[in-house]
């Protein structure tokens, strides 16, 4: 049985997972500055999608838009909404009708405002899995610099990281809400969705069904995989 690849070359991180029929059989997860020890040296049955997409040779190549489609329907045919939270973007993906909506160029809420705040903290995404529930803090500013001084004064004041980030998980789950068409079903994707505590609040915020696959960091690379299946059929 042949093998199929999908590479998700994101802004901040590069995924990579190959099928075989129904089955993934290889998945992996590097920082994009190192990506080149994921990218294939044949690009036959190869799709990738991404940010970066363009600089690999592929048979295939797609837009995250489509990634997010084919890789969410994988895990929840019935869905009607996917919402991607990457490292420089949010897209959410209408299925209903095709229609796609993005937000500013703000990043707020995206991997990369969680990653610099959370590095400020000391702390990084898997810890957040340990980490206890906190006093919800509410935060003005989801602006970059203005959250960071927002939070540098409500450390000040005795508030713990886990205040922080709950204060900071409820503050981007409404910013997202805000470009969330109304759905019964949302699938939530991308590494900020690894953390429990956004889900959480999103759940809390949207009027929707929130589903989350088992590693949605990896969505768009096996949407890729899968694209390149089907193209081969």
């Amino acid at each position: 049985m042949e093998k199929f690849i999908g590479l998700d070359l994101g802004s901040t991180y590069t995924k990579l997972v190959e099928i075989e029929g129904e089955e993934i059989v290889r998945k992996e997860v590097t920082r994009t500055a190192k990506n080149r020890e994921l990218i294939p040296d044949i690009n036959r049955n190869l799709c990738t999608t991404g940010y970066f997409r363009k600089q690999v040779k592929s048979e295939f190549t797609i837009t995250e838009i489509t990634a997010a489609m084919v890789g969410a329907r994988h895990y929840f045919p019935e869905c009607e909404v996917v919402v991607d939270i990457g490292g420089q973007d949010i897209k959410v993906v209408d299925l209903r009708d095709n229609r796609f909506y993005i937000n500013d160029k703000c990043s707020a809420g995206t991997g990369a405002f969680f990653e610099f705040i959370l590095a400020y903290l000391g702390l990084d995404f898997e810890m957040l899995e340990n980490l206890d529930d906190g006093k919800i803090l509410y935060l003005n500013n989801t602006c970059t610099v203005f959250a960071l001084s927002e939070i540098l004064s409500h450390l000040a004041n005795g508030a713990r990281p886990a205040d922080v980030v709950a204060g900071l998980n409820h503050a981007f789950a409404k910013k997202v809400v805000e470009i969330v068409p109304p759905a019964a079903k949302v699938v939530l994707i991308g590494g900020v969705a690894k953390n429990r505590g956004f889900v959480k609040a999103f759940r809390e915020a949207v009027s929707s069904e929130v589903l989350v696959p088992p590693e949605p960091q990896i969505v768009n690379a096996l949407g890729a995989a899968r694209y390149a299946l089907e193209r081969r059929k």
